[in-house]
């Protein structure tokens, strides 16, 4: 197991008793690691599909408690040289789904998550760890710190960049 996948296990062990935190964090791995779902009659899901057990778990915990919407996993043995499994969550698209998925900033799909979502340092911790959950990375301190977030959308980057500076990284 990578060091990345130890800090994302541990990340997942995080409890947290504010909802709005947790939704937060939900907002930010499904937004960095997910897929939006288009069905018929304006019906929206999301799909993530990740390596670790740990962050499937995390976010189908989040989907459950939050939201109670329909959801299914699928785990598929991994073909290639590691064998790892890959799990894939799906929100099936519901009016349901579509609603939680716009509070959540997910739908439209150029929604951001508005700055009055991380006025408190646990909404700010709980963003990070989303991002970092959904496709961030981390190398040992022992050989050379590196931190990194992939994401495809400018606006988002430069958004963890400032939650990042607020924290002085």
């Amino acid at each position: 197991m990578s060091f990345a996948e130890d800090v994302k296990n541990e990340l997942c062990q995080f409890k947290t008793e504010d909802a709005w935190a947790s939704k937060v964090e939900a907002s930010c791995l499904l937004r960095m690691g997910g897929s939006i779902l288009l069905g018929m009659q304006g019906r929206v899901g999301v799909r993530l599909v990740t390596a670790n057990n740990a962050v499937a778990r995390r976010v189908l915990g989040i989907i459950k408690e939050q939201y109670d919407l329909p959801t299914s996993v699928l785990v598929r043995k991994g073909l290639n040289l590691r064998k790892k499994n890959m799990y894939t969550l799906t929100v099936e698209p519901t009016e349901q789904s579509r609603l939680a998925l716009e509070e959540l900033q997910l739908w439209p799909v150029d929604a951001m998550i508005p700055d009055e979502w991380l006025k408190d340092m646990e909404s700010r911790r709980a963003f990070l760890r989303g991002a970092f959950l959904g496709c961030g990375s981390v190398n040992k301190p022992q050989s050379d710190y590196h931190l990194e977030f992939m994401t495809t959308k400018e606006n988002f980057a430069n958004q963890i960049i400032r939650v990042l500076k607020m924290f002085r990284l």
